[in-house]
């Protein structure tokens, strides 16, 4: 759990490093939506990690709270990325 939490957040960090040196809206869009998706995924895993290891109520609680900002997370990051894809790209191939 704790090795999957790790490499989420090293793949948030990668995607959104290349999101600010990137130059086309769509890659920047993009690569911001897969960011924050695996930043919902490193919360929701950083979450489940501490209670799991923890095991207390208020290991509980801080696991709930790091559920619903994780879901919030990932479900704007596919929203964002679906409105990315579909509203960008189609203008980039008009061009070809």
């Amino acid at each position: 759990m704790f090795i999957a939490a790790m490499v989420s957040l090293a793949i948030h960090v990668f995607f959104n490093v290349s999101a600010s040196r990137a130059e086309e809206p769509y890659k920047k869009g993009k690569n911001r939506a897969i960011a924050r998706f695996f930043l919902g995924t490193f919360i929701g895993l950083a979450g489940i990690h501490a209670y799991m290891t923890l095991g207390t109520q208020m290991a509980l609680f801080v696991c709930i709270i790091f559920l619903v900002f994780a879901g919030a997370n990932i479900v704007s990051g596919i929203r964002i990325f679906k409105y990315v894809r579909s509203s960008l790209q189609p203008s980039a191939q008009s061009k070809g």
